[in-house]
């Protein structure tokens, strides 16, 4: 993931604060995201690769705080759930002689946990509209149980979200919205503790979904 995006996140809030320091507010609130992931998975051993693809639930409840101006916000977000992966068998079979062989199984789901956004949002004057553009992290912990042996370390991943949302503004600073929203991941790699001709390779993995969001400006 670009450093750019990081810096362009602070150069926004920034800029907001101080061109509007009269007007900063300090938002905090909860977020039920109902999230839909899709990905590829590739797994290498050795010359020979298999490749899987699919999609899993990546739903999860946050929490949020958020600082600006009714024209720009800079906010964190932290997932306060873990997400798990679904579980996967892949069964080797290996020759040991011309007339036998070997079946090993290799069962490998993984756990998505610490997910941490970090956004700006450019609200539309007077409307309750606004985009989002964010910097997403997250550790993977790997669980695995390999037939063929040794075993995948942990992995950070990040990715980049987008978005568009509304939000309704009482008078007493309570506020509900909804959002919805598109995280591009990059792609990670975990390699094998013992055999680094052995690995896993996780492209392609995009998160879409909504998001229903309540909290109270101060």
């Amino acid at each position: 993931m670009s450093k750019l995006i990081k810096v362009l996140l602070v150069v926004f809030s920034t800029f907001a604060i101080s061109n509007y320091a009269s007007a900063v507010t300090i938002s905090a609130g909860i977020a039920g995201n109902a999230m839909l992931g899709f990905g590829e998975a590739v797994e290498t051993n050795g010359e020979k690769s298999q490749t899987a693809d699919g999609m899993m639930d990546m739903s999860h409840a946050a929490i949020f705080a958020e600082v600006g101006t009714d024209v720009f916000a800079f906010g964190v977000e932290y997932n306060m759930e873990d997400i798990d992966t679904p579980e996967a068998d892949a069964i080797r079979v290996d020759m040991t002689t011309a007339q036998s062989f070997t079946a090993q199984t290799n069962t490998v789901k993984a756990t998505i946990q610490d997910m941490v956004t970090i956004y700006v949002q450019a609200m539309v004057p007077n409307s309750g509209f606004y985009g989002k553009l964010g910097f997403v992290s997250a550790d993977v912990a790997t669980k695995e149980n390999l037939g063929t042996g040794g075993s995948y370390g942990d992995e950070d991943i990040e990715g980049t979200l987008v978005g568009v949302g509304f939000r309704n503004t009482l008078d007493n600073g309570l506020f509900f919205g909804l959002e919805v929203s598109s995280t591009s991941f990059d792609d990670v790699t975990a390699k094998n503790t013992t055999d680094t001709t052995k690995q896993v390779k996780v492209r392609e993995l995009h998160q879409v979904g909504a998001s229903f969001r309540i909290g109270k400006t101060f």
